[in-house]
Formats: structure tokens, sequence, C-alpha cells
């Protein structure tokens, strides 16, 4: 059983509220990209989670696939497997490469256990795992509110725009990305402005004035090499460019592909035209 887990970007991200149980309330355009992990579940005696292509260690309890493994056997009682998963999606990045990856595990359990899971269950049980993995159920736009589990479809576009996602695989503090609980902690909330929706509805060209990620000040304070990859997006010719989620990953929008480059062996870069 085979799935291909895929990103997403972050059209504008507002922190709006702090709630009473320590979570915010946010609202976001969650974009579906092409960059994929694969996923593949085989029967064993065991369940294993084997990363490919990943210098990571991530002990098996902590691993989301296997939490989303784990959620599913103990509420149908699933048999044992072993995942094989191939990295591609960066981690730290805001890309939800994590939170993909457990949803597509979701529907591995599913197809392999032949469950009749409903929808709206399904949802609950992808809220289960993290605030953003109810997204990654559907590969379309969405307005994500709520502290990210609150999603809703949209009918909205990129296709045809040409998209450069870069990251810097080691910041200047050694560090590879920006803890979110950390960027949370700078963010000072704001529930008075247009909404994310009013906003992409302008044109394309307009976005870099009035869509902002909040946590995107902070994190190009504090690592002037996020400012310095979206500067360099602008004077490559991007519509828009910004930082997605809490970082540090950063996109930029075309009308074609831009004449610029980031040396592999300091960033990674996915790039291509967009199809839908």
């Amino acid at each position: 059983m085979l799935h291909f887990p895929h990103a997403k970007i972050n059209l504008g991200l507002h922190v709006l509220r702090k709630r009473e149980d320590g979570f915010h309330d946010i609202e976001s355009v969650f974009y579906p990209v092409a960059l994929r992990d694969s996923l593949e579940a085989l029967p064993s005696n065991e369940t294993k989670v084997i990363l490919h292509q990943s210098d990571e260690e991530i002990p098996l309890q902590k691993n989301l696939v296997y939490k989303a493994w784990k959620l599913m056997h103990d509420k149908y009682n699933l048999p044992a497997q072993e995942f094989h998963l191939v990295k591609r999606i960066p981690s730290q990045a805001g890309l939800g490469g994590a939170s993909s990856d457990a949803v597509s595990a979701l529907k591995i359990c599913k197809e392999v256990a032949r469950l009749d899971i409903s929808d709206m269950d399904m949802f609950a049980l992808a809220a289960e795992i993290g605030s953003d993995c109810p997204f990654f159920l559907n590969s379309s736009a969405q307005i994500v509110t709520g502290r990210g589990d609150v999603t809703g479809d949209i009918d909205f576009s990129l296709a045809g725009l040409y998209i450069q996602i870069v990251k810097k695989k080691t910041l200047h503090d050694g560090s590879t990305g920006i803890p979110t609980p950390e960027a949370y902690a700078q963010i000072v909330p704001d529930e008075n402005r247009p909404s994310v929706l009013q906003l992409i509805s302008q044109p394309l060209g307009e976005w870099k004035n009035i869509l902002h990620n909040d946590f995107q000040p902070y994190a190009a304070k504090k690592y002037p090499e996020i400012g310095e990859i979206i500067q360099k997006m602008y004077d490559s010719g991007a519509h828009y460019a910004a930082m997605t989620g809490s970082g540090s990953a950063c996109f930029g929008l075309y009308i074609q592909k831009p004449e610029n480059h980031f040396p592999g062996n300091e960033y990674f870069v996915y790039e291509g035209f967009i199809e839908s």
C-alpha cells in the first residue's frame, strides 16, 4: 500500500486570539503543493517506521505515522504494519510534512483493514493527531481557522504560476528550524483586520503589501537569512514571496521560472509550475 503525502504553503497567516485552552485561533489559506514524501505500509509482526533519505532520529512513540497507526489500532484493532517513509518534504519548515505523512498513514490503515469510516470520523481522527492534520484529508485549497483544525473548501487556484520553495538547511545558530511554541510566544494576536479570503481576492501584485504571515517578522529578525531568501525571490521577479507556517521555509510565486540560484549544499529547493 503506497501513498504520496503532499506539502502545503500558507497564503497569509493571521493569529487572531489566544484561547482559554492555551491554543491560538488562526486564519490562513492552506494551499497544496506537489512536493511529496512517499509512504508504504507492509504487513509485519511488529509496527515500525523506517525513514529513508532522512538524518532525523525520531523515537517511534513520537513519530506521527506511528501515532496514526496506534490510534487506528486502539480503535479498530488494526494489525501491525511496517511503514517505509521516504522524506522529501523538509522538517521544521512550515510545509506540514509530518502532518501529511500522518494523514496518509490513517488512509493506508483504513484501506488495509477495509474499514467503513465516515469522512466525519476520519476528520476527527486526523484532528486528534494534530491541529493541521484535517487539511491533508483533501488536496484542494482551504480556508483554515480555529487552532488549524477547522477547514472549509474555497474556489481558488494558483494554477499556471511557478512556485519556488527554499529552506536554509542549517540556520546561523546551528538549528534547522523554528520551534512552533517559540514562534507563538512572540506573537501579539490581532483580530481587527481584513480576512485572508478578502486579501487573496486582490491582484497577485498587491499581495506583497497586504498579505502577511504573522510569524515572519520575528523569524526574519532572529534569522536574517529568512529575509534574505525572500528578498532574493523578489529581486528575481517574484510577484509574491513569504515564509510559510511558522517557518523556516519560504516560497515565491512567479509568472515564469526565475533566474536565481540557491546552492544545493546550503539550501533545500523545490520548484516547478503549479498544475492545479
